[in-house]
């Protein structure tokens, strides 16, 4: 035997030892080998008939199921095919493999029978058995490695066992060593592998073929029609982790709880590219089907799933055969078998179902969601959102919307800082237009591929043209570029001609349906659909304007090739587009469209160049886009810089031209054109006279111009007839210029060559020196040309050579011309030589020999006679007189006029020779006389206060001399201007000061002979800091601010801005200028800014030293948290260049882990540049660190920017602006600048008082100015908050049967009352329509913006914070939603029930009044609460005194309907007529507003006619709660009384539906329809509607319970809110003889809370027929010497007593302590009826109580006589009486003729009890009729 065959026989042998079944046996073997080679888990099969089966993997990870036979001889085959037959008939499609394991022979036929029979049924077949050299399964397990050895190790353990495994490890590890074995293994391994094998290994060839194109762009766009190459790297489209990945994850994994995706958003959002960004982040992935939308033809419609397996096997790597397809199908038939995986299974994405507009997809799409349901998949589509609305409402299925809108302003700004762009660079329509993905993604392709050097060479027409130039690329429409570009011409032409028709109706309106070119491309991003035609559809401004750009562009293409000029054509075309106001827009993307055209004329883009620039009032910010296109088209901006400087009319914007072409000259493209065109243009000549002459027709007399051209033509001809041969030769050289006036196209020659080498152009400058002398210009730039040469640094020394070895023939000739002469004279004075400069003046000289000579002008020596700028010179005596003439200079005649004055001249002459100081003192001496005119002329206060500051920064002791009188001033100066004199007159004092110092060398002396001397480390006063650097801090602040309006993250620091401060020097902060505290996730950092205009980042600089100061303080204060905390600087002015060195040294302290290699980057042969090396030095001599690391921590921490675009045309303030804008609730402009200055405002005000703000704060000082709309940060909290008070507001009912009654005084009253009360309380009776109220001003403040509406029964948790983590909001701080709502809606807390808040939830209402009461920035929040008539002690607990101290605290009662009122209810209703104005008792009830809508809705018959709620109650249960068919009311009865006994923990809310009897359960239904219950939490929990409806049904279960009532009250745990239940059983009690007195005897025995025998003591006066069941309660409360009579006294007192309604209004009343304490000391009768009836029953017995009784029978009184003493009424009339026969009796005893020392039962009164009897006695007590 060779070694091979025992190698095998060793394997062989140690297999069969193995147990044939189990995990440890040969099933598990057979399951570890196959796991190990196919990579699929695989387990063993459950206990049972296995089906064909030993063990199998996971279903949805891809079942591959095997067989294992461990046979000497080969397996028979019947037992095989009975196992895959069994297969066949009973497996739900979850087998794709079956794998025979055996150690035995199997025979070839056979295994080919077994093949083709598993092919019949879609199952693969292989066999893994010992036949052949290479037996499959020694391959296997060869294959599996250290897998089969160690299992073998583990599971051979007995004596015998463990020298096979052993000698079976070895035969593993030499098998693969044999000649052919590895061949035959990597073949069985390919078997293996094949995706067909499992759903494991398909999801995984799918998962590497998707993956393979999305990292390739080009493979991706030609399979997807687009670009999907979100791994391709950088260079591809910008990725964010946008949230709406996160929404759209689910479509991908986890359980398939919708009927399909739809991602929805306008054209270029990235819709595609979120879908796979969130396939990719999704875990487990599932098989996923990509699919462009155009695939899906009429036969994909009838064969879903055929399509399906095309694409599968497409996108898995596989053939598509019959016996792929008869697998698949059988694997749905098991996915169909097995609903509801655990996680998606497939998803089909089928991309832009708008780019196939003639797909009905209202037809398409539900069968395709059907079926991937059913198979435990997901259809997602994206479309645009206007395409989609198209035939959303069709879809039987109801799709998750995923809503993919452009970036935000935050997200665009992190996309671009993370491709090194500065954002603040773009003009805001460009960043406007950067928000669209697409666009985005496209504009950095084109900065990568330096077709564009700079982000801000892009403008919105260049953005557009390129968008459409790649809009087949990014499948954008579903037409070529080319055809895109020609559908937008058509629909511009067609634009046009409307425009030109009288009609201009429907302008931008084009109809898709009866235009093919428009179909193709409607679904851009160019178009919008009309919302009432979606056929119709309008072109948006930016569409257009790219439309008519290309129009324009083929018109004049068209011209040129006619041979006609574009430019006269562009005049006559573009005029209709002038009336749209659209000109500029057009003919910008028109020049953008010109020059990226690679087809277009040179003329035509010239045309287009020449007529933009000559537009008035061009963006400065646009200027960056269209220089950009020089570099692309030189030629066309060369021939429109000619055309532009030869024209006779004014440009307005024609340097633009120059500077592009300057801006872009060492382009190699661009310098070559320029070179060529310079020398061509320096060598232009003409002699025309009219060049040298000064008169003009028009101005002069045709006379004058006639004499003047004719002496100009002599000398013109005089100079040629001179002319020497070899000047002549010169002139031939020249070109004749066509136009003659060609000086201004020489002049931007010579600006085009400064800064280049010169020497080359030697002859060129030779030829325009030559030119200039022939021909002479009176505008020639001579000068220039001098300049030009003299101050040329690249080759000074060369170009002289060569100019002077051009012009050398001139000199050498003696006999050159006049012409000759001047031509060498120009020559040499350019060269700025000292020889050539001699030269040039002899032979100058020698040339005007002839000419007059004149006194010079200059007058410069007469105002200082030395030279100023010389530190040599000395004091000239006669400055001191010209500093004179300048403190008298008349400031009004200074540039009146275009030419200069003798003001004008003086000032610029005299002005370099005054003294710095002078010259200081006199600027500083004009502006403030000018800001003092200005404050005396202030039309409005913020005028006044602007100028103030700015006096006062600059004013200096000549204030006196030109003052003008306070009678000068306006109103508003008269009125402020004493509050500024003190400050400038410290101003003034400030400039003496300094002059003393200046003379004197230091300040005047202390008295004592010493310097006063100044510590830096006092805090500078607030007050004369707060403005410096005025208006510049005011925008960095305000920028700051914005941040923390929004609740963003700003510039220098990470984290959201918590607080913004300033002027903090006297609170610890050196940085004082600013400090902004940010919170990073919980972490608290602080920045330190110190805000300045400008200054040089040198030691040499004061203000960086102070700067540079002030941070090493700050790190040594206690404050400073290392590794946090920053400081530094921010400025308007700062050398780019020395910034950007700053900042590669802070750059590289913060990337290196330690100072050590900080230090390395400045070793020798290191990084670090010679600017760097130098500025650290610099810098060191400032810090002086004691070592590297002190040097190396202290730039680590530094931050330093420029912060510019704050002006007023800021690319940054705009930016600010726009995001303010925002926030506004109103649409209307200006308002975002409106905030924003006010912001500045703020910043100014708040500077004086070292202001610092908080977002509360902030939004407290915004309060007033402007309306906003809820920050985006705060969206989602306030939106919940808004679903949590709509869902309260909604549970309540305002109407009665469908009838509203409006109770427009009620709600009046509220408003008023609300107005000056900080906590409102709307009392009454149950069911009188409180919160109905309440509603009514929620609903209507809701209108205004969010509100915060709490109702009793919906709350949850125990704190604000907890109810918040209820809620799921991401704000828990209950102070910042607060001012949120405040200052976006109403601050006002609504709260419905507070006197039913159950005990664990009041916390929620504490935390919010606490904040309320702390904040000052909430001080204008109220409340606005209902409650049951239960006084103001509740309102104590709830609000501290301080809570309302210096307000009210107030009340207003709601009752029962007016006579009016109930009136028109009755007309509406006429079945409640005669119960609404039927007899009092009835009417008591009835007009109740919830009892009106009980009776309306249950008895609209005339069958029941209450008198007393008791009956109402009875009434309502015989009917079930409603109207109920009678054979339905016992099983309705016994749901409510369920519902109640199971409720009455939360008092009938949120009764778990799990505690309900299935019995109740069934009635649910019926119960809501009847408006009585309402479903919460999908059917978890059940809610009573209304509190009274609980109370009645928990009313109805103590009725049940009997004599053991008092059991359910324990049983419900003795809420104290049951009172009234309580209350409603002693009313229903006394109705029948003994059953009143026996509850309460039944009370009295129980060991329960003393409320409940006091609430059913006095519940009977609150019956109307209390007056006719008077006995029984007497009996009992006159019992045992009145004895509960005296608790009754007092318990009615206490219990149905309200605060005095005219006392809470008292507004004198300013001490909240004491207006409480009074309104209740005269309280009210909660309700009159109630109280009537009891001291109706008891002032006829009054006379015979005990005297004990009578103090307490007197506050009984009192509160009665209280509210009605000024008013005539029986009960009042009665008291008085009772009480005079008190006196008189009283009097008669205590002064009785005989002195007793008894008194009878007058001995227990006491003398307070007198007093009380005489004050009810007294004369108010007897009204006089009115």
């Amino acid at each position: 035997m060779d070694s091979r065959g025992k190698h095998l026989n060793d394997l062989r042998l140690a297999l069969r030892e193995l147990d044939a079944t189990g995990e440890t046996g040969f099933e598990g073997f057979v399951a570890t080998v196959l796991q190990a080679i196919i990579g699929q888990p695989f387990r063993l099969a459950s206990s049972g008939t296995q089906r064909g089966r030993d063990g199998n993997s996971a279903f949805d990870q891809g079942a591959t199921y095997f067989e294992a036979k461990r046979y000497k001889d080969e397996v028979p085959k019947k037992d095989v095919t009975i196992k895959l037959s069994e297969l066949a008939v009973d497996d739900r499609g979850q087998v794709d493999l079956w794998v025979l394991g055996s150690t035995a022979d199997t025979s070839a036929q056979h295994a080919k029978d077994y093949e083709e029979l598993g092919a019949q049924h879609g199952i693969g077949v292989l066999i893994l058995d010992w036949t052949g050299d290479f037996p499959t399964l020694a391959l296997a397990a060869q294959l599996a490695g250290a897998q089969s050895g160690a299992f073998l190790k583990a599971n051979l353990t007995n004596p015998g066992g463990t020298a096979l495994a052993d000698a079976a490890i070895t035969a593993l590890g030499s098998l693969g060593a044999e000649p052919g074995w590895g061949a035959a293994a990597k073949s069985l391994q390919v078997k293996l592998r094949d995706a067909n094998v499992g759903l494991g290994l398909a999801k995984a060839d799918n998962n590497k073929w998707l993956r393979s194109l999305f990292a390739d762009r080009r493979e991706s766009h030609i399979e997807f029609g687009q670009s999907l190459a979100p791994l391709a790297g950088a260079d591809s489209y910008p990725l964010q982790n946008r949230p709406q990945v996160k929404e759209l994850v689910s479509a991908f994994s986890g359980p398939s709880n919708n009927d399909f995706h739809a991602v929805l958003g306008e054209e270029g959002a990235g819709k595609s590219w979120l879908a796979i960004q969130a396939w990719l982040q999704s875990h487990p992935q599932c098989l996923l089907v990509v699919s462009t939308a155009d695939q899906f033809t009429d036969d994909v419609h009838n064969d879903i799933e055929g399509f399906l397996f095309r694409k599968i096997a497409r996108q898995i790597g596989a053939a598509d055969t019959e016996a792929f397809r008869t697998r698949w199908r059988r694997r749905f038939r098991g996915w169909r078998e097995n609903p509801d995986p655990a996680n998606v299974r497939m998803a089909l994405f089928i991309d832009g179902l708008n780019q196939a507009p003639n797909i009905c997809w209202r037809r398409r799409l539900d069968p395709l969601a059907n079926t991937l349901r059913d198979l435990g998949g997901q259809l997602i589509i994206t479309t645009r959102t206007g395409h989609f609305a198209q035939f959303r409402q069709s879809l039987a299925n109801n799709p998750k919307r995923v809503v993919v809108p452009d970036w935000s302003s935050e997200e665009l700004r992190a996309v671009l800082v993370d491709r090194g762009v500065n954002a603040d660079a773009l003009s805001a329509d460009v960043f406007a237009t950067l928000r669209n993905p697409r666009i985005l993604s496209m504009a950095l392709e084109l900065l990568d591929a330096k077709e564009i050097e700079r982000i801000e060479e892009f403008s919105v027409g260049r953005l557009l043209f390129e968008h459409m130039r790649r809009s087949d690329h990014g499948n954008a429409v579903a037409v070529p570029a080319r055809e895109f570009a020609r559908a937008l011409r058509a629909i511009a032409g067609s634009f046009m001609e409307r425009l030109k028709g009288e009609d201009h109706d429907d302008l931008r309106l084009f109809d898709a349906a009866s235009d093919t070119k428009l179909a193709a491309i409607a679904s851009s991003r160019y178009f919008v659909q009309d919302a009432g035609d979606p056929d119709l559809y309008s072109i948006r401004d930016e569409g257009l304007n790219l439309a008519l750009s290309l129009w324009l562009v083929s018109v004049l293409e068209k011209e040129n090739r006619q041979g006609r000029d574009p430019g006269a054509k562009l005049v006559e075309v573009v005029g209709p587009i002038v009336a749209l106001d659209q000109a500029a827009e057009v003919v910008a993307s028109a020049v953008h469209t010109s020059c990226l055209s690679e087809t277009c004329p040179t003329s035509v883009r010239a045309a287009l160049i020449e007529h933009f620039v000559g537009l008035q009032n061009l963006p400065d910010n646009g200027f960056d886009a269209f220089a950009a296109l020089a570099r692309k088209v030189p030629d066309a901006f060369v021939m429109a810089a000619e055309r532009i400087a030869l024209t006779l009319s004014h440009v307005p914007s024609g340097e633009w031209v120059g500077e592009a072409l300057i801006r872009w000259r060492n382009d190699p493209a661009v310098e070559a054109v320029l070179k060529k065109k310079i020398s061509e243009w320096l060598s232009l000549y003409s002699l025309e006279p009219e060049r040298m002459m000064f008169r003009q027709a028009g101005r002069d007399t045709e006379e004058q111009v006639q004499e003047e051209r004719a002496r100009r033509e002599g000398e013109i001809q005089k100079h040629l007839g001179a002319l020497t041969m070899m000047e002549r030769a010169k002139m031939e050289q020249l070109t004749d210029a066509t136009e003659p006036q060609f000086a201004d196209l020489h002049r931007l020659a010579f600006h085009l060559l400064t800064g280049w080498p010169l020497a080359e152009f030697a002859p060129a400058l030779v030829n325009w020196a030559f030119s200039d002398a022939l021909g002479s210009s009176i505008h020639a730039p001579r000068k220039e040309f001098e300049h030009l040469i003299q101050f040329n640094r690249m080759d000074w020394t060369k170009t002289r050579e060569a100019l002077l070895g051009a012009s050398a023939w001139l000199e050498a000739d003696e006999n050159r011309s006049w012409v000759g002469g001047w031509t060498l004279v120009h020559i040499l004075r350019s060269t700025g030589a000292l020889d050539d400069a001699t030269k040039a003046e002899n032979i100058a000289e020698w040339l005007t020999r002839d000419r007059e000579r004149y006194r010079s002008w200059r007058r410069i020596e007469d105002y200082c006679a030395s030279d100023p700028c010389d530190p040599g010179t000395s004091k000239p005596d006669n400055v001191e007189l010209t500093a004179d003439k300048f403190d008298q200079l008349e400031t009004s005649l200074l540039s009146t006029q275009l030419g200069k004055t003798f003001e004008d001249h003086f000032l610029a002459d005299a002005l370099p020779g005054i003294a710095p100081e002078e010259k200081e003192a006199y600027e500083r001496n004009v502006w403030a006389r000018h800001w003092y005119n200005a404050i005396l002329d202030a039309p409005s206060e913020m005028e006044f206060w602007r100028c103030s500051v700015l006096l006062a920064k600059i004013v200096d002791g000549r204030f006196s001399l030109w003052e003008r009188s306070a009678e000068d001033a306006d109103i508003i100066s008269s009125r402020f201007l004493p509050t500024i004199q003190a400050h400038i007159e410290r101003r003034i004092g400030k400039w003496k000061d300094k002059r003393q110092k200046t003379l004197f060398g230091g300040k005047v002396p202390d008295g004592k002979g010493g310097l006063t001397k100044s510590k830096r480390s006092r805090a500078t006063s607030i007050e004369l800091t707060g403005g410096a650097g005025f208006t510049y801090e005011d925008t960095v602040v305000a920028y700051y601010l914005v941040a923390l309006l929004r609740e963003e993250s700003a510039a220098l620091q990470d984290g959201i801005v918590r607080s913004v401060a300033v002027q903090q020097a006297g609170h610890g902060y050196p940085m004082d200028d600013l400090i902004v505290e940010t919170d990073q996730l919980g972490e608290q950092a602080t920045l330190g800014l110190q805000v300045k205009t400008g200054f040089a980042i040198s030691s040499s600089d004061a203000l960086f030293k102070d700067v540079i100061a002030r941070a090493l303080e700050t790190r040594s204060t206690p404050k400073f948290q290392p590794e946090r905390d920053t400081y530094g600087f921010a400025a308007e002015h700062l050398a780019v260049h020395r910034l950007r060195t700053l900042g590669r040294l802070v750059d590289w302290a913060k990337s290196s882990p330690d100072w050590k290699h900080f230090e390395d980057r400045f070793a020798e042969d290191a990084s670090a540049a010679n600017d760097e090396r130098a500025m650290r030095d610099d810098i060191t001599t400032i810090i002086k660190p004691v070592s590297t690391e002190e040097e190396w921590q202290f730039y680590r921490h530094l931050v330093a920017t420029r912060f510019d675009g704050l002006g007023p045309q800021g690319v940054t303030r705009t930016d600010l602006i726009n995001r303010l804008q925002e926030l506004v609730a109103s649409n209307e402009d200006g308002q975002g600048t409106l905030l924003f200055d006010r912001l500045c405002t703020i910043v100014r005000q708040g500077a004086g008082t070292a202001r610092k703000w908080t977002r509360e704060a902030l939004l407290a000082q915004l309060r007033d100015v402007v309306s906003l709309k809820v920050a985006p940060n705060h969206a989602h909290d306030i939106e919940v908050l808004q679903e949590f008070s709509t869902t309260g507001i909604d549970a309540i009912s305002d109407d009665i049967d469908g009838i509203r009654i409006e109770r427009p005084q009620i709600e009046q009253l509220i408003r008023e009352r609300l107005a000056s009360a900080k906590v409102l309380n709307v009392s009454g009776m149950p069911g009188c329509g409180k919160s109905a109220m309440l509603k009514r001003i929620a609903v209507a403040d809701a209108q205004n913006g969010p509100i915060l509406f709490l109702k009793s029964d919906l709350l949850e948790g125990k704190t604000w914070l907890t109810f918040a983590e209820v809620l799921g909001l991401k704000h828990r701080a209950v102070t910042s939603l607060l001012a949120e709502i405040g200052a976006t809606g109403t601050p006002i807390l609504f709260i419905d029930g507070i006197d039913r808040i159950r005990p664990d939830h009041r916390g929620i209402i504490s935390d919010i009044v606490k904040a309320i009461e702390k904040n000052e920035a909430l001080s204008n929040w109220k409340v606005l609460a209902t409650s049951r008539d239960q006084g103001l002690e509740a309102y104590r607990t709830w609000f501290p005194v301080n809570f309302y101290s210096g307000t009210q605290i107030s009340d207003v009662p709601v009752s029962a309907f007016t006579d009016d009122e109930a009136t028109i209810l009755a007309e509406k209703v006429p079945a409640l007529s005669r119960l609404l104005l039927g007899t009092p008792a009835v009417s008591e009830i009835a007009r109740r507003p919830f009892f009106a809508s009980v009776l309306a809705e249950t008895f609209a018959d005339d069958t029941v006619t209450p008198q007393t709620e008791v009956d109402l109650i009875a009434a309502w249960w015989s009917r079930a709660g409603h109207n109920a068919f009678e054979e339905t009311v016992p099983q309705r009865q016994r749901a409510l009384v369920d519902l109640a006994e199971c409720g009455v923990e939360n008092l009938g809310k949120g009764v778990p539906a799990r505690k309900l009897k299935e019995a109740t359960i069934a009635k649910i239904a019926d119960l809501k329809t009847d408006h009585i219950v309402r479903t919460e939490d999908g059917g978890a929990f059940y809610s009573f509607n209304h509190d009274i409806f609980f109370e009645w049904a928990f009313f109805r279960l103590l009725i049940e319970l009997g004599t053991d009532w008092p059991r359910g009250l324990e049983a419900a745990g003795e809420p104290p809110l049951l009172g009234r239940v309580v209350g409603l059983l002693a009313q229903s009690a006394i109705g029948t003889k003994g059953k009143w007195l026996a509850g309460y005897r039944a009370l009295e025995k129980e060991p329960l809370r003393s409320q409940w025998r006091r609430e059913w003591l006095t519940a009977p006066p609150f019956s109307t027929t209390f007056e006719t069941t008077t006995d029984e309660f007497g009996e009992l409360v006159t019992a045992d010497d009145y004895a509960l009579l005296e608790k009754l006294l007092v318990w009615f007192q206490a219990e149905h007593t309200v605060p005095n309604q005219y006392v809470l209004q008292n507004p004198a009343l300013t001490t909240a302590g004491y207006m409480i304490g009074m309104a209740e000391y005269l309280s009210w009768p909660s309700e009159f009826g109630g109280w009537r009836r009891l001291l109706s029953w008891l002032l006829p017995r009054a006379p015979n109580l005990p005297a004990r009784l009578l103090p307490s029978l007197l506050e009984l009184f009192g509160v009665w006589q209280n509210a009605l003493a000024d008013h005539r009424n029986p009960i009042s009339e009665a008291i008085v009486n009772v009480c005079s026969a008190w006196l008189v009796e009283l009097e008669q005893d205590l002064y009785s003729e005989r002195f007793s020392s008894e008194h009878g039962r007058w001995e227990a009164l006491g003398g307070e009890a007198r007093k009380s009897l005489l004050g009810l006695q007294r004369d108010r007590g007897w009204p006089v009729d009115v």
